[in-house]
């Protein structure tokens, strides 16, 4: 599990769940760091920095990461109940080529159980999203993994 520190100023629990879910996927060694969003809030979205070298000074300012590498942004978004997969996807892949390449985290939570399936497919078929090389789609409820579209940050 990477580290996480929690720099947002306001975040909601669904950004709160998605930044520990993915700090939870990545390496012990690396540090996640929420953020506001960078570029204005546009509805239930925030950044998460990936920084692959651990923090050896654990301080809560990303800008006292030594010799580090930061990933690129990925981006949460976060959908309401009754959005179908084609919107989810259409979202998604807007992220993907404008705020946020290196991938976006969807927490499906306020998604009802029975209605997620759909939005998986729709997700995982490459003709209705095509998830770039070096990105990553993360899907998630409730800190649960539903699938992961792509490769996460090496």
């Amino acid at each position: 599990m990477a580290g996480l520190i929690i720099l947002a100023t306001n975040p909601s629990p669904s950004e709160q769940q998605s930044a520990h879910f993915m700090a939870a996927l990545l390496r012990p060694n690396w540090t996640v760091v929420l953020k506001d969003p960078s570029g204005g809030r546009g509805g239930n979205t925030a950044d998460l920095a990936i920084y692959t070298g651990g923090s050896t000074n654990n301080h809560a300012n990303d800008d006292d990461y030594e010799n580090e590498t930061q990933t690129q942004p990925i981006d949460i978004y976060t959908p309401a109940r009754g959005t179908g997969g084609q919107a989810v996807a259409q979202n998604v892949a807007t992220k993907l080529s404008n705020q946020a390449p290196g991938g976006v985290c969807v927490d499906l939570s306020y998604i009802p159980p029975g209605s997620r399936a759909p939005i998986l497919a729709t997700l995982n078929n490459p003709n209705q999203l095509n998830v770039p090389r070096r990105a990553v789609v993360i899907v998630h409820a409730n800190g649960q993994q539903l699938g992961i579209i792509g490769v996460l940050p090496q």
